[in-house]
């Protein structure tokens, strides 16, 4: 019992000093978990309780199947071992006593591994894969969408009161500027529990992909940019699902070459319908773009993000960096 009230205070420090507060859920799963780990008594059949709350808490199918993996070596171990004990049979049809403590180290380190899951993606809310799609707490009930007001900055914090005798209210992040890079960076650190300020010195946001009327009343321009070839293929855009709320008007060519003599390369959307326009060199820009165009969310998340880091699709960054390094050697052609 002691052990367990411990578990719970550790929980609700931690509950009390993450950066964003943490879903009920997330919480439920790490104080039945800590019972079920301190308990002096445990039955295979605790596991049950667990597997609904894990569902919620952490929805990761790799973590989900390793543990129900080792849970499941553990349930035979016990039977085995009874099995074992209370007939007295030859080892061959039980098991003895070193096999079955080490099934229930394993029960206990998959149990333990969970819980430390969640709670680095309490402490991490940016990591939270159901938060990262802008939800909140769909199990909160009344908690849903509630701001944090009770939250212990250790890290930082906050100095006591000022002149007035209110609280500074200070972000944790500035952002200068509410054009699109700077709306996304501030998005993107405010879902990971921070607050953040965006500073902008004109009237509207927007940067340059704002509209106004310049000339006349009616008459709407562009301010800055006004085509936008990577909006569909963003993973920022993507992830908050762009193309369903607002319309995108996409034209059939995408772009064009002139060439000599008066004569233009179109690429459309379709790769087989720009090999036709493009004659006798069409064979060749079809054998060079055909593997990129099958992994085309590949090469998007290779060129689109840092390069300092092992690609999620490694046949795509290889497709890609050999297309990249023949171009214009002598293995072109």
């Amino acid at each position: 019992m002691n052990l367990f009230v411990l578990a719970c205070v550790l929980i609700g420090v931690l509950a009390l000093t993450a950066p964003r507060r943490p879903r009920l859920a997330q919480l439920t799963f790490l104080i039945v978990a800590a019972f079920i780990l301190t308990n002096k008594v445990y039955s295979p059949q605790f596991v049950i309780w667990l597997i609904p709350l894990l569902a919620l808490a952490r929805p990761r199918w790799r973590d989900f199947l390793i543990w129900q993996t080792l849970e499941a070596l553990h349930w035979a171990a016990v039977w085995m071992y009874l099995g074992q004990v209370t007939s007295g049979g030859v080892s061959q049809h039980n098991i003895d006593m070193p096999y079955y403590v080490l099934a229930v180290v394993f029960h206990m380190a998959a149990t333990g591994y969970l819980m430390a899951r969640v709670a680095l993606e309490i402490w991490n809310p940016g990591h939270d894969v159901v938060r990262r799609h802008g939800t909140d707490d769909p199990q909160g009930g009344p908690f849903e969408g509630l701001p944090d007001r009770l939250r212990v900055d250790l890290l930082h914090p906050r100095p006591p009161y000022c002149h007035g005798g209110r609280r500074p209210q200070m972000p944790d992040v500035a952002v200068v500027g509410s054009g699109p890079n700077g709306l996304a960076a501030a998005v993107t650190l405010a879902r990971a529990g921070l607050k953040v300020h965006v500073y902008e010195a004109a009237p509207t946001p927007g940067g340059g992909l704002r509209t106004a009327e310049l000339i006349e009343p009616g008459h709407l321009h562009d301010v800055c940019s006004a085509v936008h070839p990577m909006a569909l293929a963003s993973p920022f855009f993507r992830q908050f699902e762009l193309s369903r709320r607002i319309r995108l008007e996409v034209p059939d060519v995408s772009y064009g070459t002139p060439l000599d003599g008066g004569r233009a390369a179109l690429a459309y959307r379709s790769l087989e319908r720009t090999v036709a326009g493009l004659g006798r060199d069409g064979g060749a820009f079809g054998r060079l773009m055909a593997p990129l165009v099958q992994r085309a969310d590949g090469v998007a998340d290779l060129t689109l993000n840092q390069l300092l880091r092992v690609p999620r699709d490694p046949v795509a960054a290889a497709l890609f960096g050999i297309r990249v390094l023949e171009q214009g050697s002598g293995l072109w052609g």
